[in-house]
């Protein structure tokens, strides 16, 4: 074989095997005709795109009447067939699949930055240069409709401040923190969650904010998963299956915190799906516990049930935002207005939310400070409670539902920590549930009566994690005990403002 012949050899086989021909040995796979690396992400893509069938749909006019007929290309001929009404629309639907699939990989092929509208619905917010692998926004070259930029950024000098849309962004994409999203990560060959959302298009099922290549005409009619179906790909490999596929088209992508969870959708209706820790995984009978003492105490809130996929129980609940929603959370409802020294972030928070017209945030908080203290929630973070937008006149319509309760009733305890009396850690405004209870203005709201039931609401919640033996009847007990104490602590303090 001469050294011309090997070298077309080497090539075609797309990769460099060893220093035969002085070339230097590369164990990466290259694509012989252009001698780039093919990554991960492009093999996946392409697999997708050749699941679908092949060919155009193509109509032609026969004696006045449109017909329409698949043609494709074969064995040096063009072929073709009659389509029937019922192929032509499935078809139709596969081929505008397989050509989002194609744009995609034209996309992620162009280098290592595109440029990119951030789009608000159909309204183009502003067009920037976005890093393809990270989501990461390196600069603005035009800003279209600045009252359309998320809470929280700003314009300075004509400009959004990037570093806010950064952390915009950052914040609403899986955090890198995520269980097994640095396998995920690595097996696609991504340096950060961002990237991945971006294959996404930004979507998710939160707000109407979405990313789009400045070459697509697609409209958010045609993306949204609000309207659309979805795979499951994405939130499977989010929840531990691992990578199966190339369809990226998935909201849970753009879903933030720590624990496993991805969207899915059981008759029409976007539910989220959230794991909890081996080998208790409290937190998820704790969603399910903390909905049913909520509906009791008639507070608006997120209803939650607990389902079991393949043995694993995960907390589900329906989506509370549509398609005409925005929902902010409040660490970008505070950072829209700078705080001042002499406000406590408890007074910031109204202080905004009285800026954007918010009605009722102090009832809110109320109830939700509340209820925090009666279960001993330890994780409520700026990040986990907020207001809701109308997403068409911008206008705020009010407090969100009350959600995301499972790091409560002693789930990060021991069994022989958990006891009545003691101090629970708390967020976001006091280091205590007991100093934090001292914000609540009223409670005028709070069925004292309906208390009484929580220690069965709890019995009752937790009787299916004792039967499949995630929780022992002993920790339940405590956690009803404690809980009950502070029922009983909470009356007292009432009764004693009252005075």
């Amino acid at each position: 074989m001469g050294e011309k012949t090997m070298t077309q050899t080497i090539l075609q086989e797309g990769t460099f095997l060893g220093y035969i021909l002085g070339y230097k040995h590369s164990d990466r796979l290259y694509n012989g005709r252009m001698g780039r690396k093919i990554s991960q992400i492009e093999k996946l893509l392409r697999r997708e795109i050749n699941s679908f069938p092949r060919g155009t749909i193509v109509p032609k006019t026969i004696h006045g009447s449109a017909y329409y007929y698949l043609q494709w290309y074969e064995n040096g001929t063009t072929k073709s067939r009659y389509l029937k009404d019922d192929e032509l629309f499935a078809l139709s639907v596969a081929f505008d699949k397989r050509d989002s699939f194609k744009q995609d990989l034209s996309g992620f092929k162009r280098g290592k930055s595109n440029h990119y509208l951030l789009m608000h619905q159909n309204v183009p917010v502003g067009e920037f240069e976005v890093e393809i692998k990270t989501g990461r926004f390196l600069h603005q070259i035009k800003l279209y409709h600045p009252n359309r930029l998320p809470i929280g950024v700003h314009v300075r000098h004509s400009f959004a401040d990037l570093t806010e849309l950064n952390d915009w962004f950052s914040y609403r994409v899986v955090p890198s923190s995520r269980d097994e999203i640095d396998h995920i990560l690595s097996d696609l060959e991504l340096p950060s969650p961002g990237g991945l959302s971006l294959l996404s298009r930004g979507l998710n099922l939160v707000d109407q904010y979405w990313i789009r290549r400045v070459d697509e005409t697609v409209l958010y009619e045609d993306v949204n998963f609000f309207d659309r179906d979805f795979s499951d790909q994405v939130g499977d490999a989010l929840l531990g299956k691992g990578i199966q596929g190339g369809d990226f088209h998935n909201p849970s992508s753009s879903t933030n915190g720590d624990l496993k969870k991805a969207w899915r959708v059981y008759d029409g209706e976007r539910f989220l799906l959230k794991a909890g820790t081996a080998p208790t995984n409290q937190a998820v009978f704790n969603e399910a516990a903390a909905s049913a003492i909520l509906d009791r105490l008639h507070v608006p809130h997120a209803e939650y049930d607990v389902v079991f996929i393949d043995g694993i129980p995960y907390s589900r609940c329906p989506n509370f935002v549509n398609r005409d929603l925005d929902f902010v959370d409040a660490r970008h409802l505070m950072k829209a207005f700078k705080k001042h020294n002499d406000l406590s972030y408890y007074q910031h928070f109204l202080y905004c939310c009285d800026q954007f017209g918010i009605a009722d945030a102090r009832g809110f908080l109320d109830r939700m400070l509340t209820i925090d203290f009666i279960i001993g929630n330890e994780d409520r973070h700026f990040g986990n409670f907020g207001a809701l937008r109308d997403a068409n006149t911008l206008q705020f319509l009010g407090m969100s539902p009350i959600y995301d309760n499972g790091s409560c009733l002693a789930v990060f305890s021991n069994d022989k920590q958990i006891k009545p009396g003691r101090d629970v850690p708390s967020k976001p405004f006091k280091k205590t549930h007991r100093e934090q209870l001292g914000l609540v203005q009223s409670f005028d709201w709070l069925d004292t009566s309906a208390l009484k039931e929580v220690p069965q609401i709890l019995r009752d919640s937790y009787r299916i994690a004792v039967k499949k033996e995630f929780m022992t009847q002993n920790r339940v007990d405590a956690i009803v005990e404690e809980t009950s104490a502070r029922i009983d602590e909470l009356l007292a303090y009432i009764k004693s403002r009252d005075a």
